[in-house]
């Protein structure tokens, strides 16, 4: 018997998944990764990192080099509550504060939040400036953990 748990209540959680440009780079496998709010961002980071070099992106033996803390060479963007590492495809990490869960059949949950617009210090005018808009997401995940867009990309 499958326990079905309807998450109507909105959570705080660091959400990780994968983002990319042009089809011909989406990731073969998806990823959602759902981290403790508390987590310090410099913890964050690093997990994200390990989550990238441990992708379908690299060959096993390519990542021996990546065990010294100073090998990674890769692109790191954080933007207020949204960190952004890799290249294309790109790893997205984002505090929400509305991550929540709808069962919709026995095998399948959706997963829904706000992923957050970026931020940077104008250091010229002292002043933050957003970047983009808040975006709904939302994932399809079946209970043998496979991910799926609900909604493709456009």
């Amino acid at each position: 018997m499958i326990l079905l748990i309807a998450m109507a209540e909105k959570r705080a959680a660091w959400v990780i998944t994968w983002d990319w440009f042009g089809d011909n780079r989406k990731p073969r496998k998806l990823l959602l990764q759902i981290l403790q709010p508390r987590w310090k961002i410099t913890r964050v980071l690093e997990h994200m990192k390990f989550l990238y070099l441990n992708s379908e992106l690299f060959l096993l033996s390519e990542r021996f080099r990546f065990l010294s803390e100073k090998a990674w060479r890769g692109l790191i963007h954080q933007e207020g509550r949204r960190i952004i590492i890799g290249d294309n495809p790109i790893l997205v990490g984002s505090l929400v504060h509305d991550l929540r869960v709808e069962a919709v059949s026995t095998g399948q949950q959706i997963v829904r939040w706000t992923q957050p617009a970026g931020l940077r210090f104008q250091l010229a005018a002292n002043k933050l400036e957003t970047l983009g808009q808040p975006t709904e997401r939302a994932l399809r995940i079946s209970t043998s953990g496979h991910v799926s867009e609900l909604h493709e990309k456009v």
